[in-house]
C-alpha cells in the first residue's frame, strides 16, 4: 500500500538551513497516511513544518477537515512527485490536518 510518510519538526527549527536535525525530540511528530483511490485524513498536525515524502504521486491538501482531490482540472491541494521531499509551513499547527489522494 502506498505511503505518505509526515515529519513534523519542532516549532523554530529552520528546515531551510543547512541541515535539520531530526530525532530524540518529543516535540517532534511522525506518523504516515495511507494514498489512495479516495482522500484519506490525518490527525491534526502539532508543529509548523512538516516534510512530506510519498511513495507515489499524489495531492496533498490542508485545512480543518480537509479533502483532496484528483480530478483534472479541479485538483484540490499541492501535487507531490512520488520520493521528492517537499517541506510545508502549516499555517494553524493543532488544528490543520492534511488529506492526501493518489495523482490521476
Amino acid at each position: 500500500m502506498a505511503r505518505l510518510w509526515v515529519a513534523a519538526a519542532a516549532a523554530g527549527v529552520n528546515p531551510v538551513g543547512p541541515a535539520l536535525q531530526v530525532g530524540g525530540s518529543e516535540a517532534e511528530q511522525y506518523f504516515s497516511v495511507a494514498v489512495g483511490a479516495t482522500s484519506a485524513q490525518s490527525a491534526a498536525i502539532t508543529n509548523r513544518w512538516v516534510r512530506l515524502l510519498s511513495d507515489v504521486n499524489c495531492h496533498v491538501a490542508f485545512g480543518s477537515n480537509p479533502t483532496a482531490v484528483k480530478t483534472a482540472g479541479s485538483e484540490v491541494g499541492i501535487r507531490l512527485q512520488a520520493f521528492v521531499p517537499e517541506w510545508v509551513c502549516v499555517a494553524d499547527p493543532g488544528t490543520t490536518k492534511l488529506a492526501v489522494i493518489e495523482a490521476a
